[in-house]
C-alpha cells in the first residue's frame, strides 16, 4: 500500500498555505480509513447505496439513495446529524451535499472520493437544487482532507471518468479567456494556476492518477483564487445557457457538457483570434480598457478544437450537441446568447 500527500506538490510549487490538510493519493487509502481519521473525534459516514461498502468505519452511518438528487433540503437535514465530523463516501453530488451540511453545522468533513467525474473535490464551492427552479452555487468550505483510493477510481464506470476528462479538458479555453479579460478588465490571470493544472493534462486521457491531479489542481485553483473563474469559462456559459434552455435534454453529467461546449468554445475563440474583433462593443463592462489584442499572445495556450475532438473521441467522450441529447438550434441560439448568462468576459464577448 503507497500513497502520495499531493497537498505538499500543490504547496511546494504555489509557495502558499492551503486549508486542505491532506489530500492522499494512491493504493490502499480505503483500507487506512480508521487511521487516517483518527484525529477528527465522533464521525458519522454519509455514502449512498453504491458506495457503502468502500470504507469500514466505526461509527454512525447514513445510506443514501443511489438516485439521490443533490438538493439544498438534503443537505440541510444531514446537517442535523450530530457528530464532530462528517465523512463523505461518494463524488459529485454527494460530495456536494455533505460539504454543505458540514458548512451549515459548522463542523469539519473529509471525503473518500469514489469516481474521477468532476473538479469539486477541492472547492470551497457546491451546486444544489433550491426547493423551486434549477441548480444554485453556494458557498460552503472546503474539505479538511480528500482521500483517493486509485483501486476504487480505476472501477468506476469509464462514462463517470470521461465527465472528469471533459471537466479538465477546458483548461485551455478558461485560460484565454481569463488572459483576454486579464488584459481588457484588469482581471486575474491565474497564469500559476494554469500552470499547475497543465502539468498531467496529456496523460490524463489513460492514467487514473493523472487525471486525479489534474481535477484536484482545478479544485485548489478554484479554491485558493476565491472564485470558479480559473476552471469555469465561456465554454461554461454555453453549458449553462443550455441547461437552462433545455431542462428537459436527457439525463448527462456536466463534464460531458463541458467536453461538447469546450470544442465549440475553442473554435469560436480561434476564429475571434485570427478576425479585427472590436473590443469597444463590450457595453456591459465599464471598465473595459480599449486595446488590440495580437494574436500571438494566445498562441501557446489555444489549442485547436479538432485536436480537442480527437482527443475526447479517443476515449467515447462525447464531442457534439446531438451525443448529449442537445437541440442543435437552441446550440446556435447559446453561441450568441450565452454571454448573457453571467457578468464575466470571455471570448463570447467578442464581437
Amino acid at each position: 500500500m503507497t500513497y502520495t500527500d499531493i497537498s505538499n506538490e500543490i504547496r511546494k510549487d504555489l509557495n502558499i498555505v492551503i486549508p486542505i490538510k491532506q489530500i492522499l493519493l494512491g493504493e490502499g487509502v480505503a483500507q487506512k480509513a480508521k487511521q487516517l481519521c483518527t484525529d477528527f473525534g465522533k464521525l458519522h459516514l454519509i455514502c449512498d447505496e453504491n458506495t457503502k461498502d468502500f470504507v469500514q468505519l466505526d461509527c454512525g452511518k447514513t445510506i443514501l439513495s443511489a438516485t439521490q438528487k443533490p438538493t439544498l433540503a438534503k443537505a440541510q437535514e444531514l446537517a442535523q446529524i450530530e457528530a464532530d465530523c462528517f465523512v463523505a463516501v461518494g463524488s459529485g453530488s454527494l460530495n456536494d451535499m455533505v460539504k454543505y451540511a458540514a458548512f451549515l453545522a459548522g463542523k469539519p468533513y473529509v471525503v473518500f472520493t469514489s469516481a474521477l467525474s468532476m473538479n469539486g473535490y477541492a472547492s470551497a464551492n457546491v451546486s444544489l437544487l433550491p426547493p423551486q427552479g434549477l441548480k444554485k452555487s453556494y458557498l460552503a468550505r472546503a474539505p479538511q482532507a480528500i482521500f483517493m483510493d486509485l483501486e476504487i477510481l480505476a472501477a468506476a464506470p469509464k462514462r463517470l471518468r470521461n465527465a472528469g476528462i471533459g471537466d479538465s479538458i477546458c483548461r485551455a479555453t478558461v485560460q484565454a479567456d481569463c488572459l483576454l479579460a486579464h488584459k481588457l478588465i484588469g482581471e486575474p490571470s491565474y497564469s500559476e494556476y494554469f500552470t499547475l493544472m497543465q502539468r498531467y493534462e496529456n496523460e490524463m486521457f489513460e492514467s487514473v492518477e493523472a487525471l486525479a491531479r489534474t481535477l484536484i489542481f482545478s479544485g485548489v485553483a478554484m479554491l485558493l483564487g476565491g472564485s470558479s473563474a480559473p476552471a469555469s469559462g465561456g465554454e461554461h456559459m454555453l453549458a449553462h445557457y443550455m441547461e437552462l434552455h433545455q431542462p428537459d435534454a436527457p439525463q448527462s453529467f456536466h463534464g460531458e457538457h463541458i467536453a461538447v461546449t469546450t470544442i465549440a468554445m475553442a473554435k469560436i475563440q480561434l476564429e475571434k483570434l485570427q478576425s479585427n474583433f472590436d473590443v469597444g462593443a463590450m457595453q456591459k463592462f465599464p471598465n473595459l480598457k480599449p486595446q488590440k489584442i495580437m494574436a500571438k499572445d494566445f498562441t501557446k495556450i489555444i489549442t485547436g478544437h479538432s485536436q480537442i475532438e480527437a482527443k475526447l473521441k479517443s476515449v467515447g467522450a462525447p464531442t457534439c450537441p446531438r451525443d448529449i441529447g442537445w437541440n442543435e438550434d437552441i446550440f446556435a441560439r447559446a453561441l450568441v446568447d450565452a454571454k448573457t448568462t453571467r457578468d464575466r468576459l470571455t471570448f463570447l464577448d467578442v464581437t
